[in-house]
């Protein structure tokens, strides 16, 4: 929620002049104006160009015998079993996912990513989802054999895919009636399963517009002759948040407020 009160004087001028001026001030404040628009918009995490420590865009979750936290900026974001010699159960992972808000999708993800496990029987993703624990697999490792089996890590690589659903996350998931937790084996495989990012980057695209509401001062509320100074007010609102509040004289900003994204 963004509120922008003003006091900007407006001279005396030609009364054909003035009416144009408020016409052209009342179009740039009512909620129908042409300046409030939906789009697109970045989220960084784990990026060292864009703040670097934490990630507290994407949230954690984890099962007994699992972890999720941030290692950033050289570990990144992860999700990965422990290494404790214990066993995991079917379906239990741990997982860090970024929300879009309501009304919005995660249109991409990009950033450098990291994928390991010590055996088949688990499963190392990103995936896109609606909010629950299905989805498509955009790239990894899926758990029981079914592909990839052979191979059992991928160091960091860079990749950006669509993903156009509500939810995005990484994960290591048990795929089996059980797996272990054991550390490497003979064959030299890793000893977790795993899967990180950084380097992030997340474009939501936001087809809800913003809303101007609760309009008062006479610029906005009187259909008479004005002239001198006036002031106009207005609350505006988004589902995502609002970065700017402008009103427009002929077209040119008198007045602009930056706000925080929330």
């Amino acid at each position: 929620m963004s509120r922008l009160r003003d006091m900007t004087p407006l001279t005396a001028v030609p009364r054909l002049l003035m009416l144009v001026t408020l016409l052209t001030l009342l179009a740039a404040v009512t909620p129908t104006a042409p300046v409030a628009n939906a789009g697109t918009y970045d989220v960084y995490a784990c990026d060292p160009n864009h703040g670097g420590g934490a990630a507290p865009s994407f949230a954690a979750a984890a099962d007994p015998g699992m972890a999720a936290y941030d290692d950033c900026p050289a570990g990144g974001i992860v999700a990965r079993s422990a290494w404790d010699g214990g066993t995991s159960t079917a379906f239990q992972g741990a997982y860090r996912y970024f929300d879009a808000p309501p009304g919005a999708i995660v249109q991409s993800i990009s950033g450098y990513i990291k994928i390991e496990r010590n055996n088949c029987t688990w499963g190392a993703n990103l995936v896109a989802s609606n909010g629950d624990l299905g989805g498509s697999v955009l790239y990894g490792f899926t758990a029981a054999g079914t592909t990839n089996c052979a191979i059992y890590g991928i160091d960091w690589v860079y990749r950006d895919f669509p993903v156009n659903a509500s939810r995005v996350r990484i994960e290591a998931r048990c795929g089996s009636a059980t797996c272990s937790r054991n550390g490497p084996a003979a064959t030299g495989l890793p000893g977790v399963a795993s899967t990180r990012m950084r380097g992030i980057r997340v474009v939501v695209q936001d087809n809800t517009s913003p809303q101007l509401t609760n309009g008062q001062g006479a610029l906005w509320t009187s259909a008479d002759w004005l002239r001198g100074v006036q002031n106009v007010s207005f609350d505006a609102s988004d589902n995502t948040g609002v970065r700017q509040t402008s009103v427009l004289l002929d077209g040119t900003a008198i007045k602009r407020r930056l706000s925080e994204i929330s």
